[in-house]
């Protein structure tokens, strides 16, 4: 079980593991790095790579929060596997309709 998940990474493209940390209801501390549309609930901290100081501050002043997860943001998304289903079914009507 995680308290919180870390992601310091110097090259990130989306960060689905950042996503799926979300979905879990994890606090999130992310690399600047990292592209902000990773961000889908306010359990999100971006904190510059170059501050090792900014990191250490960051975990040892975590404090008790609520792993509740809202839904509804997943779904604002676009992460949400009905949603993404007719989106993608759609893109195969449009292409057949073109080919």
């Amino acid at each position: 079980m995680f308290d919180v998940f870390v992601l310091p990474s110097l090259f990130e493209g989306l960060g689905i593991a950042a996503v799926e940390a979300q979905a879990n209801g994890l606090k999130c501390f992310l690399s600047n790095t990292i592209p902000n549309e990773v961000k889908i609930t306010d359990k999100v901290e971006f904190l510059s790579i170059e501050s090792i100081e900014d990191w250490v501050n960051a975990l040892t002043n975590v404090s008790y929060y609520d792993r509740n997860i809202n839904y509804t943001d997943f779904v604002k998304a676009g992460y949400e596997i009905k949603h993404a289903a007719k989106e993608l079914y759609e893109m195969y009507i449009d292409l057949a309709k073109v080919i």
